[in-house]
């Protein structure tokens, strides 16, 4: 049902005349996107990402990044390691620039897993990172998110090594 809808809503958005800047923040075809990749559908949230980086402007930071933290994730889970880490690397350092802290903590974030799908190291301090940015914005929610997560990675490197 929330597919659909966001599906329903990525057809309504394409029909929207173009403006510079664009009426909105966030296109949604990014969330359509990350919510494929949370419901296990990466190759779906791939081919998404396809379409998303022909749409998105050169200038527009936020979509550039958007899509290749997506397909980084979708990568990484190809075991595509070198190009989910380029991809998710280009993300953080496209929105590094701006004021957009949550942005910048969700690319960090995202960085984060596609290190640690990769087994490779980094993946703690992206989420310290992205926990900064978060504690700056005050974003209590995410601020807890993040922390869960810095536990979950505790524990799995605590289990890994006993």
């Amino acid at each position: 049902e929330g597919l659909a809808a966001l599906r329903t809503a990525v057809k309504a958005e394409d029909m929207l005349k173009y403006d510079e800047p664009p009426g909105w923040l966030i296109p949604v075809r990014h969330a359509l996107g990350a919510t494929l990749m949370s419901a296990g559908r990466y190759a779906e949230a791939e081919e998404l990402t396809q379409l998303a980086e022909e749409l998105s402007a050169d200038d527009d930071l936020t979509s550039q990044a958007l899509w290749r933290s997506v397909r980084a994730k979708a990568l990484a889970r190809r075991s595509l390691e070198a190009d989910a880490e380029e991809l998710a690397r280009e993300a953080v350092a496209l929105l590094e620039g701006t004021d957009a802290l949550i942005l910048q903590a969700d690319a960090l974030e995202d960085m984060a897993e596609v290190l640690e799908l990769a087994g490779g190291d980094g993946a703690r301090k992206c989420l310290n990172e992205a926990l900064k940015r978060l504690e700056r914005k005050e974003d209590v929610v995410s601020v807890v998110r993040v922390r869960a997560l810095l536990r979950d990675l505790d524990a799995a490197l605590a289990a890994s090594e006993g």
